[in-house]
């Protein structure tokens, strides 16, 4: 498993983990996709400006994103729920509580 993968499970787990303990509160992580933001800038030149262009293909606006980052949040009634690019639910298997519980090795 990749240490992005690793986040991304931890994540699952956290959010799960705190809907848990708090039941009437909705906790959404969310997967937006590439957005394009002004991180980067501060990076060479000779990388920052491949992935601008990279990005202008591949990417969507922070305009773009934020209605279906919002619509995501506003969509869920208690609980967990991971979110796509488009606000869906991605379904995902939840977490099983004893591993959860348990503790790092």
């Amino acid at each position: 498993m990749t240490g992005f993968n690793q986040l991304l499970a931890f994540q699952d787990i956290m959010m799960q983990w705190f809907s848990s303990r708090h039941p009437d509160l909705h906790f959404t992580h969310a997967y937006p996709g590439f957005v394009y933001t002004k991180n980067g800038q501060e990076l060479p030149w000779y990388i920052r400006e491949p992935l601008r262009l990279v990005s202008w293909f591949v990417s969507i606006s922070t305009e773009q994103c934020a209605p279906h980052m919002a619509r995501a949040m506003d969509d869920t009634k208690g609980g967990w729920r991971p979110s796509g690019s488009k606000g869906e639910t991605v379904p995902k298997p939840p977490w099983t509580a004893d591993r959860v519980e348990k503790p790092a090795p």
